[in-house]
């Protein structure tokens, strides 16, 4: 097999052109995920600083949100990079064999790093919960909903390691002795977790802002702000 050249047959008709080959959304997809990460890190930047000077120190809350934004780094810089050489964006049959194990590879180790970054994420805001309430049955809910985010993404995260035996298997598409399971329900299963959990969270801050002495309108509002961190 020539690593150099594509290695999938591209449609009938389909001219392949390695050198020039369409892309997707490449330009845009590149340019909003650097914006993204450039946000991201001003805004951590800043809580940082706030903690560390005017606050009185980090709290589980702050280092989960650091834990979960340098997860995201590590998910995001690889994903830039390939789309800067190229790799994303393009039909698969238009990209060298070499190319197409470094994309398996990106695939591979981002879903896999991808469950720790959400449950960082999830558990930020469920830590920061707990330090608005201290009614017993509200904290014991709390706990309940941490225990079911660190179970999940355990759950989900050591198939997805070893989804592939040989494990080079997971990225090298040389390989063709032993088999992979199927990733899909994997994949749909994360999507379908993380959803469910995303309402729990948002289901969570409702008793705690109902009981609030201020308008319905800033209830409302404050709602929407749990339910944009729950996401």
């Amino acid at each position: 097999m020539d690593m150099n050249q594509p290695i999938f047959s591209a449609p009938p008709g389909y001219v392949v052109d390695v050198d020039n080959p369409q892309r997707t959304g490449e330009a845009a997809n590149f340019w909003v995920g650097t914006l993204g990460m450039i946000v991201a890190a001003i805004f951590m930047v800043i809580r940082v600083f706030t903690k560390t000077r005017l606050a009185k120190g980090f709290t589980p809350d702050d280092i989960a949100l650091l834990v979960a934004w340098c997860f995201s780094i590590a998910i995001q810089v690889p994903i830039l990079f390939q789309y800067g050489r190229g790799t994303l964006g393009v039909h698969i049959w238009e990209l060298t064999g070499h190319r197409v194990n470094s994309t398996m590879n990106l695939i591979s180790v981002a879903s896999i790093i991808y469950c720790p970054f959400l449950a960082s994420a999830k558990l930020s805001l469920l830590f920061f919960y707990l330090r608005l309430s201290h009614i017993q049955w509200f904290r014991l809910c709390v706990y309940a909903s941490m225990f079911l985010v660190v179970g999940y993404n355990i759950a989900l995260v050591f198939p997805l390691i070893f989804a592939c035996t040989p494990f080079r298997r997971n990225w090298d598409v040389t390989i063709t002795e032993g088999s992979c399971i199927d990733r899909t329900p994997l994949y749909m299963a994360t999507a379908v977790l993380n959803m469910a959990t995303d309402i729990l969270l948002l289901i969570l801050s409702i008793p705690m802002v109902v009981k609030l002495q201020m308008p319905r309108a800033q209830k409302a509002g404050l709602i929407c702000i749990f339910g944009v961190g729950s996401l």
